[in-house]
């Protein structure tokens, strides 16, 4: 009984976004047509990501969750995008 209620309590998380996000954006002013546009977007997005850094990758088919470079390279990881360290 106990699995049952799992399942229940986990279909009624995933249903949320199918039932509270259109009377949410309803509510908001949105029309069925604005709804259906950014369950259309959502899915792209999700499908058309960047591949992931070669870190992450590398960490990833090590099985580990710590990877030991150097400074420049950790800096790179934790900055890229960015012009550096805050402040820096």
């Amino acid at each position: 009984m106990g699995v049952v209620g799992l399942f229940f309590l986990i279909a009624v998380i995933f249903q949320q976004g199918m039932v509270g996000l259109p009377v949410a954006m309803g509510e908001a002013g949105f029309t069925p047509a604005d709804y259906g546009m950014a369950i259309a977007v959502n899915g792209v997005l999700i499908v058309g990501r960047a591949a992931k850094p070669a870190w992450v990758q590398m960490m990833a088919a090590r099985r580990r969750k710590t990877l030991v470079v150097c400074r420049v390279c950790h800096e790179d990881i934790h900055y890229s995008g960015r012009s550096g360290p805050p402040g820096g």
